[in-house]
């Protein structure tokens, strides 16, 4: 399942919401809902959902879909390669 489609997920079961399509250039205000409450526990979910740790300094700093991705990928290489190294 790809980055977009669990995104996709998380926001239709914290928003209680089927019609949810994400892409890039999506951001918080195209979502109706999307507060910073569902920000929060969606971050929280990025991290057990993907393996991840989030920077607290970052949690507001994705503003769009695209952003967000990118760092979920990131931390996810990462956190690969940390793994390789100590496992």
């Amino acid at each position: 399942m790809n980055i977009y489609r669990k995104l996709e997920d998380m926001l239709r079961d914290l928003l209680d919401r089927d019609d949810i399509v994400l892409s890039d250039s999506t951001t918080t205000d195209d979502i109706p809902g999307w507060d910073s409450l569902v920000h929060v526990n969606l971050i929280f979910g990025l991290e057990e959902r993907f393996g991840i740790q989030v920077d607290g300094n970052k949690i507001f700093d994705f503003h769009r879909i695209g952003d967000l991705k990118t760092y979920i990928e990131e931390r996810s290489r990462a956190t690969r390669v940390a793994g390789q190294h100590w496992g």
